[in-house]
């Protein structure tokens, strides 16, 4: 039997839409605020200085990672504006 697996020197290209970035924002929200401050303040000290992460903590960095490329990609092809914010 063969199982199809990714390799894991593989980039990926994916296309992502505005809303489900925005579905993943307000995922990253409701994480953030299901979480004691004190947790979060301290997951992002521990993500800063690249130290062990607990279990909560990783689901965190992954999902802030994932956001921080989408976000990156977007910029660097080109599909951000600027806004005014009054």
């Amino acid at each position: 039997m063969q199982v199809e697996m990714i390799r894991p020197d593989a980039l990926i290209d994916l296309q992502v839409s505005a809303t489900y970035l925005t579905r993943l924002h307000e995922l990253l929200t409701w994480l953030i605020t299901s979480q004691d401050a004190e947790v979060v303040k301290q997951a992002n000290e521990r993500i800063s200085k690249n130290e062990e992460l607990e279990e909560w903590d990783e689901h965190y960095a992954t999902l802030l990672s994932l956001v921080s490329s989408i976000e990156e990609a977007a910029r660097e092809q080109g599909k951000t504006e600027m806004i005014s914010m009054e």
